[in-house]
């Protein structure tokens, strides 16, 4: 076992090689006792849990962490590929939001009629019977005419529509994410 004490260049350091580290605690400036040496593995453990404490979620667009095997091998720890094809939001009192891991939303949505814009059709076009032919016009709007003996010709609005659904996204860009799990 090595004691390392100084690096002037880049240095391999074996995980069982002890560090000299400083204890800001301690003034003595002796770079002996048990509290000034750390084994490489647990300084790494150590700087792993500061800086990417389980919970943590990481993104980026290198592909040299594009799987996670690639990320437990970089950082050390545990880590899974998280929130696949979602995007994130922040926790809030929102009924929607107030939950971690809530899930919800959908690519697409097909609208129903409450969920439809309130608007209007041009009226119901019908003829007088009596009048022999074209005759007389009047509107159908839900009631009969004045003196009139209203029905069908046959012709309607129209409709338009597919009733199909439709896309639901918001504008994105694609990265790979992970959350740090041990």
């Amino acid at each position: 076992m090595a004691k390392i004490t100084s690096l002037a260049e880049l240095t391999d350091v074996a995980s069982d090689d002890l560090l000299v580290v400083v204890d800001k605690s301690d003034t003595s400036m002796a770079d002996s006792g048990t509290d000034k040496k750390v084994k490489k593995s647990s300084l790494a453990k150590s700087l792993l849990d500061f800086f990417y404490p389980v919970g943590t979620i990481y993104e980026t667009t290198s592909s040299n962490l594009d799987t996670v095997a690639k990320m437990n091998a970089h950082f050390g720890g545990t880590w899974e590929a998280y929130g696949s094809g979602r995007v994130l939001v922040a926790k809030s009192t929102d009924t929607e939001f107030n939950a971690l891991g809530k899930t919800g939303g959908a690519k697409t949505h097909t609208l129903t009629v409450a969920e439809m814009p309130v608007h209007s059709h041009l009226n119901y076009a019908v003829a007088n019977p009596n009048s022999g032919g074209d005759g007389i016009r009047g509107t159908f709007n839900g009631e009969e005419g004045t003196g009139l003996s209203l029905y069908s010709t046959g012709t309607n609005t129209g409709s338009a529509g597919s009733g199909g659904s439709h896309n639901n996204l918001q504008p994105y860009i694609v990265v790979y994410r992970y959350r740090r799990t041990a």
